[in-house]
C-alpha cells in the first residue's frame, strides 16, 4: 500500500483549519466588550463631566481607574481624568488645593504623594449618575458584538491565509515533483 503524501497533508491541513475555526469560536464566545466611563476633572472642587474617549486627553493628565458592575450586572472601567495646568514656572501640574482668598492653587506631579492623596479621595467619593448607568447599558450590546466579530474575523482571515499557504506549497511541491494540477501521482 502506497503512501499519498498529499492525501496526509491536505487531512493535517484540515485539522489545523479546525483547530483555527475553534479557537476563534472560544474567543468570540469568551469575548468582553471593553466598556468605559471617563469623566474629567477640570480643576480642584470642580464637578466632573463626563467625556468621549477611551482615557484621558493628554499624557500630562492623572488618572485614576476603578473596575465597576452597573445594576444591569455589566462591567466597565470608570476612569477619572485630573487635568494637567501650566504653572507659573511651565510645568503642568495637578492642582490638588485652592486658596480661594489669593486665588493661586497648589499642583505637583502625576506621582506627587499630595496628587495621589487628592485623587484617591476624589475616586473613593465618586458616584456615578443614573443617566450615565444608562449610557453604559445603551454601549453594552454593540461593543459585545464588536468584540465577539473580531476573533471570529481573525479566525477566518487566519483559515484562509492558511488554505492559500498550503495551496501554494502544493503547487511548488507539484512542480518540483512533476504531478499535475488536481492530481496526487504522476499517474
Amino acid at each position: 500500500m502506497a503512501v499519498n503524501v498529499f492525501e496526509g497533508a491536505r487531512r493535517i491541513m484540515k485539522l489545523v483549519m479546525v483547530i483555527i475555526a475553534l479557537t476563534g469560536l472560544y474567543n468570540a464566545v469568551d469575548s468582553k466588550p471593553d466598556m468605559k466611563l471617563v469623566y474629567e476633572i477640570p480643576f480642584v472642587g470642580e464637578k466632573a463631566v463626563r467625556i468621549d474617549g477611551d482615557g484621558c486627553k493628554t499624557y500630562d493628565d492623572a488618572d485614576e481607574v476603578i473596575g465597576s458592575v452597573n445594576q444591569e450586572g455589566n462591567q466597565y472601567d470608570l476612569i477619572l481624568c485630573f487635568k494637567a495646568h501650566r504653572a507659573d514656572s511651565g510645568e503642568m501640574l495637578i492642582p490638588y488645593e485652592v486658596d480661594a482668598v489669593n486665588k493661586t492653587w497648589q499642583g505637583a506631579g502625576t506621582y506627587d504623594d499630595k496628587v495621589i492623596q487628592y485623587t484617591r479621595s476624589i475616586k473613593n467619593s465618586f458616584s456615578v449618575s443614573d443617566s450615565d448607568e444608562q449610557f453604559v447599558n445603551k454601549q453594552y450590546w454593540p461593543k459585545k458584538i464588536k468584540a465577539i466579530l473580531f476573533p471570529l474575523g481573525i479566525a477566518v482571515i487566519s483559515i484562509f491565509g492558511f488554505w492559500i499557504f498550503c495551496w501554494i506549497v502544493g503547487w511548488v511541491v507539484r512542480g518540483f515533483a512533476g504531478i499535475p494540477m488536481r492530481q496526487d501521482s504522476k499517474k
